[in-house]
């Protein structure tokens, strides 16, 4: 068994469950997927198994448990530095972090130089 285990949700119902699982297997980092179904009765009990909080994404590295896409994916770069999984410009990394706490403002404030941005962030050494 991979010493990574993903939990994930139904993969066609948001785009929240398949970021991590996107990033692992762009990497090639092998992993284990767990998916539980959602909104069926047996749900809520088969994610308090993998998940204290019932949420989910959740990656099980060994004894650490980490749940949320941002906080996945971040855990997934700083235990597979080789992979250069994130970028290591920091407003990069920032920008990415507003999008997903849903700050709608940055989108409208930003527009200007997201190009810019987005440049930096697809040519990162």
């Amino acid at each position: 068994m991979p010493p990574l285990t993903l939990v994930i949700g139904n993969k066609n119902y948001s785009s929240w469950f398949p970021r991590p699982w996107l990033l692992l297997r762009q990497a090639r980092i092998l992993f284990q997927e767990v998916r539980i179904p959602l909104c069926l009765p047996e749900s809520a009990v088969a994610l308090a198994a993998w998940s204290p909080s019932a949420k989910v994404p959740a990656l099980h590295d060994g004894d650490v448990r980490v749940r949320d896409s941002l906080a996945v994916c971040e855990s997934l770069n700083e235990r597979f530095p080789d992979k250069q999984l994130w970028s290591r410009d920091a407003a990069v990394r920032a920008v990415s972090a507003e999008r997903h706490a849903g700050f709608a403002a940055a989108w409208v404030a930003d527009a200007a130089t997201e190009p810019e941005r987005i440049e930096r962030f697809e040519h990162d050494e």
